[in-house]
């Protein structure tokens, strides 16, 4: 469909380093699919152009359509400590620390891991 070919397309051009093109390719996206990764992929290309308050409200949309997953809630916090946001990030890290994931994972270990190492700065 046209919105996975955006989506797709978007997620590219944001990995390629051609963050404003993939912001106007995802909007585009919003209008056949909102998916939490389209809010990622967005959120990730507004926090490499220090556009931090448009990188947070994607990332809390993304955080909204899955609250349990932890890697969007891991991307914010990483957001927060690019744009000085020191106690923000940790009261995030905290929050990850606690969750309890359905199915424990590699992935979910390495971002506890990560995010206990927050709580000691």
């Amino acid at each position: 469909s046209n919105g996975r070919f955006l989506l797709n397309y978007g997620g590219t051009l944001s990995l390629a380093g051609n963050y404003n093109k993939a912001i106007e390719i995802l909007k585009e996206a919003q209008n056949y699919n909102s998916s939490n990764n389209l809010y990622i992929l967005l959120g990730n290309s507004y926090t490499e152009l220090k556009r931090f308050d448009e990188a947070e409200k994607s990332y809390l949309k993304a955080i909204s359509s899955i609250p349990n997953r932890l890697y969007p809630k891991y991307k914010l916090t990483q957001m927060f400590l690019k744009s000085d946001r020191l106690n923000d990030a940790k009261e995030l890290a905290l929050d990850i620390c606690k969750s309890n994931a359905k199915v424990p994972s590699t992935a979910e270990n390495e971002i506890k891991a990560e995010m206990k190492k927050i709580l000691e700065l």
